[in-house]
């Protein structure tokens, strides 16, 4: 299977939250956030994430295979700020795959 780089899109949001999460557990100290806390949040605050990530500045990116999503990229058109910086690129993360870890779908 081949790796599909897309737009996420608004009903997506439980794929968003499982790979929130799952980066989370992964890599506690790369994001401003804690997975418990993350863990308590309601469907509607997931949502309401997702389409801030949405909107017309902002771009969510996920790579998939097979439907499943192994990693995203987000960033952010700040145009209204310093005029030398444009735009800001929030996060990035992927799925890793360790020789202790199992294979990848690809």
């Amino acid at each position: 299977m081949s790796i599909v780089v897309r737009s996420a899109r608004p009903d997506e949001v439980e794929q968003s939250r499982r790979l929130r999460l799952e980066m989370l557990a992964d890599s506690p100290d790369s994001f401003n956030e804690r997975l418990d806390d993350l863990e308590r949040w309601p469907t509607s605050r997931w949502a309401s994430r997702l389409t801030s990530s949405l909107a017309p500045d902002s771009t969510l990116l996920v790579a998939e295979v097979g439907g499943v999503w192994i990693g995203q990229a987000a960033g952010r058109l700040y145009a209204h700020y310093d005029p030398s910086a444009h735009m800001c690129w929030r996060s990035m993360w992927r799925l890793h795959t360790g020789a202790q870890e199992s294979q990848p779908p690809w």
